[in-house]
């Protein structure tokens, strides 16, 4: 569940709350990040706990600029899963990059 918040004043956006004051263009596509299951990537985010990955210049990262594959690593996971537990059998799926 997102709530699009209403704010007169600026309010730092998460992945629950979108205030509507917010300015910075990335900042949807981040929180949007989070709820597929992708991990900040800038320091004192709520980084990836194996991999620690920090990366400047990433939707994930402090600059909010270019999604990657990896940002999609964990939905394609839970789907592969899924499909296991209706078919039976493995299903790969793969992140195509244009």
């Amino acid at each position: 569940l997102v709530y699009a918040v209403w704010s007169a004043d600026w309010e730092r956006s998460n992945a629950q709350d979108w205030y509507l004051s917010e300015t910075r263009v990335g900042v949807a596509g981040h929180e949007c990040g989070h709820l597929l299951g992708a991990y900040d990537e800038y320091t004192g985010g709520a980084i990836h706990p194996t991999t620690k990955k920090i990366e400047k210049d990433s939707i994930m990262g402090q600059n909010l600029t270019k999604a990657e594959p990896r940002h999609l690593d964990d939905l394609r996971q839970q789907l592969e899963k899924k499909v296991k537990s209706w078919i039976g059998r493995d299903w790969k799926l793969e992140i195509k990059k244009r």
